[in-house]
């Protein structure tokens, strides 16, 4: 079982790596099915829905495309960095390095 000081450096760098993506999240579909894989795992804490390998909740976890299972189960989804025009901030308006 991961300590709480690796969950909170696990967490630290997952969290980096999301903000890089442009908080880049999955379709429901794939979070569902994330979960899906997740929910009949030895290593899947039943009580608080946690990865016992990882520490990670699978709730976010499974919710964000640069995270994947520590034990290989599934990937995360590759990112396509300025292929699409993005609203900032959700007012909306477009980020003007992407124009």
């Amino acid at each position: 079982m991961a300590s709480n000081i690796d969950k909170i450096k696990s967490f630290t760098s997952s969290l980096v790596d999301f903000a890089k993506s442009g908080f880049e999240h999955v379709p429901k579909y794939i979070k569902s099915s994330r979960l899906k894989v997740c929910e009949p795992c030895d290593r899947m804490n039943k009580d608080n829905k946690t990865c016992n390998e990882c520490g990670c909740y699978l709730d976010i976890k499974t919710g964000w495309a640069t995270e994947s299972c520590p034990l290989g189960k599934w990937n995360a989804l590759p990112i396509l960095e300025n292929t699409q025009k993005k609203p900032c901030g959700g007012c909306d308006k477009q980020n003007k390095k992407s124009e």
